[in-house]
């Protein structure tokens, strides 16, 4: 594993350009999950670097050669939407997410199906609002149906 600081923005705090960013999070994400074959574990905003218009992971010590892409893709949007308060941006962090991902992933309708189970949602219950539950359900099953 190679280490070195990136300076940048965290995910969480950019405050332009917010859709973009997040397909090409989803993007990678997709990628990973896609080709290595391996979930991430700590995929929460704070995690992504922007830098120069590309974007970089960070914090990889929970990376792992398993089957925990579901988890991965909730948290990475269900943490992200906890720091934006504004409904609007949530949403369309939710498509961006989903979005890259989905182009990035041919296998993405099992790992979306996963990611809105009770049993990964019931993790972040004590964090999200119910109306984001509802809204992450219903722009996943969009995906999965019209995509």
């Amino acid at each position: 594993m190679v280490e070195e600081y990136i300076e940048g923005v965290r995910l969480d705090k950019v405050d332009r350009d917010i859709e973009k960013y997040f397909y090409l999070a989803g993007k990678m994400l997709g990628e990973i999950h896609s080709k290595l074959g391996a979930s991430i574990g700590d995929t929460k905003p704070q995690n992504f670097i922007v830098k120069d218009g590309r974007i970089y992971l960070v914090d990889l010590e929970q990376f792992n050669r398993d089957d925990c892409f579901g988890w991965d893709i909730a948290e990475l949007i269900l943490y992200s939407l906890i720091f934006f308060r504004k409904f609007k941006a949530r949403f369309s962090i939710i498509n961006s997410v989903l979005k890259g991902y989905v182009d990035a992933n041919n296998n993405y309708s099992s790992h979306l199906k996963e990611a809105v189970k009770p049993r990964i949602l019931f993790a972040f219950l004590p964090l999200v609002p119910i109306n984001i539950f509802y809204e992450f359900r219903k722009k996943v099953y969009s995906h999965l149906y019209i995509t």
